[in-house]
């Protein structure tokens, strides 16, 4: 590897990823008259689905990072596989409600520093850039006892991948180079901002870029590990005067809750097709539930989001799954398995003894059954159960516990890799039983049935993660609650900023892109504001071609493209 410096890049702002949150940033500011660099360390013409990014260790909860992010122009958009009824390669759009910015008890540290009507606008921004209607806020209401409706809306890949990077490429302010890597963010003397960053790419070797103002749109993780890599300026990194930077990482859990069984002679496949993904104006949409928003306060809860999801598999469920054992029993199964896990058996109480007792001839006949089933599954017949299971995504607390730290190998670059620990909290399993539990009834009801829950006091879920990494560089008012300000600027240093979300300070019950997208665009009318008003206009820097002879600083390129990394 060449350590040859390579071009001096200079612009005005400097957008680190090319994902949906640097690209929106990029895009908004393309008509500013402001010179915008975006640097992309992955390649320009990814393969379908990404390239993996595999510079993170997992050692929390199941997790794999590598495959729940991507490099390439388009970033996580790459990865966005919903089939819908305007075809595939779609995502889940939804605002946070407002109940999802509010401080609350049931937290770590304060909420959000916006409020709900401060982000609208850039919502319906973020919503234009999909080439979406407002949200219909007649959609999310009451419908019945506990549960509230909730409406998503879906994007396509495309905007991400082919169509912004296509307008942005055209565009004679903007710049965006692909297979180019940021290993470090320089403080000046003093560190009250960026001076420059280290950039490698295999054709041009080392590279600085100097900016005016630098936005860091890498991801969840990324984002949080360049912070911690850049260490010129302290050992702890920049922005981590109070060991801020990683902390707080955030999952949706997905979990399995319950099960819906039909009332006798009742077909719940009809009743189910309310949470189908459908057409709506022309439009995929699909609706979800949640507890009322009063409920959730007054429980000390954190938000989800519920739907039922028909199932059918070649073998029995298991213990419950499939509505024969009623609830009183399923609950003293679940706390006999915590007597006997914990070895305590003052936990199980006569009366759960007593209805376990007098369920043991069902138990039985489950056990044939499924001796049965497997003995014909064997045989090469199949035999189909079908079943209507709860599937929920959860809100998660964000725990200074559950965080990234760099570890104690590098990358080929020499940049540390990451650590991973993502954990849940307490709060997080109190959370989803008792939010189940609450939600049991009415979700029944709903569907003209009853719903088995299946989490209790030995019946923790085993949540599988979203892809949405969040929490990890969040916005506080008090740089000693977080990372960056309600700017997104990071506390300390004026010309540094981060966008997605990774500033998220909680993570509500609602797939984060739009709120992303929304950020990124309020980000870039912000610094446009910042930087072109008179007392701070400058002159427009030059940003160079990356096809400048090593060791020059380029004059402006004649237009704007992007490069695929040498080789």
């Amino acid at each position: 590897m060449s350590t040859t410096p390579g071009p001096l890049l200079r612009a005005d702002v400097c957008v680190v990823g090319a994902g949906p949150a640097g690209l929106t940033v990029a895009h908004e500011l393309a008509g500013t008259g402001l010179r915008v660099l975006v640097l992309e360390a992955g390649p320009a013409a990814p393969p379908p689905g990404g390239v993996d990014v595999p510079s993170t260790r997992s050692v929390g909860l199941p997790y794999d990072p590598a495959t729940t992010r991507s490099a390439g122009v388009g970033g996580s958009s790459l990865r966005w596989d919903i089939e819908t009824p305007a075809g595939p390669d779609h995502v889940r759009l939804k605002e946070l409600d407002p109940l999802d910015l509010e401080d609350r008890g049931a937290r770590s540290g304060p909420g959000w520093p916006l409020t709900w009507d401060e982000l609208a606008p850039h919502y319906r921004r973020a919503r234009e850039l999909f080439g979406l209607a407002p949200a219909d806020p007649g959609r999310d209401a009451p419908v019945r006892g506990r549960l509230e409706r909730r409406s998503y809306s879906f994007g396509r890949s495309a905007v991400f991948t082919t169509e912004v990077p296509a307008l942005l490429a055209a565009h004679p302010h903007v710049t965006l180079l692909a297979g180019w890597t940021v290993t470090e963010a320089v403080p000046s003397p003093g560190g009250g901002q960026v001076a420059r960053l280290r950039c490698w790419s295999e054709e041009h070797g080392a590279t600085t870029v100097e900016a005016r103002a630098y936005v860091l749109a890498g991801g969840g993780i990324e984002n949080a590990r360049l912070l911690l890599a850049s260490r010129a300026g302290s050992p702890a990194g920049l922005g981590n005067d109070h060991d801020q930077v990683g902390r707080h990482f955030m999952e949706h859990p997905h979990y399995l809750a319950g099960v819906v069984v039909p009332s006798r002679g009742r077909d719940l496949t009809l009743a189910s097709r309310r949470w189908d993904l459908v057409s709506r104006a022309g439009r995929p949409a699909q609706d979800k539930y949640a507890l009322a928003p009063a409920l959730v306060r007054r429980h000390g809860l954190l938000n989800a989001a519920y739907k039922v999801q028909l199932h059918t598999g070649a073998t029995a469920p298991g213990f419950g799954h499939d509505g024969r054992v009623g609830q009183p029993v399923v609950d003293a199964y679940a706390a006999l398995r915590a007597a006997v896990r914990l070895r305590d058996p003052s936990g199980v109480t006569p009366l759960e003894l007593a209805r376990l007792a007098a369920a043991t001839p069902e138990l039985a006949r489950r056990a044939y059954r499924q001796v049965g089933a497997g003995r014909a599954g064997g045989a090469g017949r199949t035999v189909g159960h079908t079943s209507f299971r709860v599937r929920v995504m959860g809100e998660q607390e964000p725990s200074p516990s559950s965080r990234l730290t760099l570890a104690g190998t590098r990358d080929r670059l020499g940049v540390p890799e990451a650590r991973l620990d993502w954990r849940l909290s307490e709060t997080d399993v109190r959370s989803m039983v008792q939010g189940q539990h609450l939600v049991a009834e009415d979700l029944g009801s709903l569907l003209g049935g009853r719903v088995v829950t299946l989490l209790g006091r030995d019946g923790e879920p085993r949540p599988l993660g979203g892809a949405h990494h969040m929490g990890t560089t969040r916005m506080s008012t008090r740089p000693r609650d977080g990372v960056v300000d309600r700017d997104c600027r990071v506390h300390g240093v004026r010309n540094l900023f981060v966008a997605g979300s990774s500033v998220f300070p909680t993570g509500g019950a609602a797939n984060p892109t739009l709120t992303v997208v929304a950020l990124a665009a309020r980000l870039a009318r912000d610094l446009a504001r910042e930087l072109t008003t008179p007392a701070g206009r400058e002159a427009p820097a030059p940003v160079a071609s990356a096809a400048a002879t090593p060791a020059t600083t380029s004059a402006e390129p004649a237009a704007s493209t992007v490069l695929a990394p040498a080789g």
